[in-house]
């Protein structure tokens, strides 16, 4: 067997255990960077409770969007097996330096961003 069959191999498995099981393998990175996002971003409902945080914490929708576009998912805090939807929690900086914490529900047909979370500043929003 020569080197390109069992990365084949290897991809295969891998593919196949998270299709199986809607999580990485074990040994997962605490964050990843994916080459491109499966969320819509165009087309994205915003819960109530992700409203509310995002005008309490101050950050736009470009903001958002920015943070999802970024592509960098925290797998800790990312939960593949949520049911009815997968839950994505997207961090990065945005464009006016907010280290950000973006939780998308990746739902059919259209994707929910849930809340949205200031990963340095404590907030005291009365969001429920």
């Amino acid at each position: 067997m020569n080197i390109f069959n069992s990365i084949q191999y290897i991809f295969l498995f891998t593919v196949l255990f998270i299709g199986c099981t809607g999580t990485p393998p074990p040994g997962k990175p605490e964050s990843i960077q994916v080459s491109r996002s499966n969320i819509n971003t165009l087309d994205l409902i915003y819960t109530n409770h992700a409203k509310c945080r995002m005008d309490c914490r101050e950050v736009s929708r470009n903001e958002v969007v920015e943070i999802i576009v970024g592509n960098k998912i925290n797998v800790k805090k990312s939960d593949y097996n949520n049911r009815p939807c997968p839950t994505l929690a997207y961090e990065g900086r945005s464009s006016d330096g907010q280290l950000l914490r973006v939780v998308v529900a990746d739902c059919e047909p259209k994707d929910k961003v849930v809340t949205v979370i200031d990963l340095e500043t404590d907030f005291k929003c009365n969001c429920y």
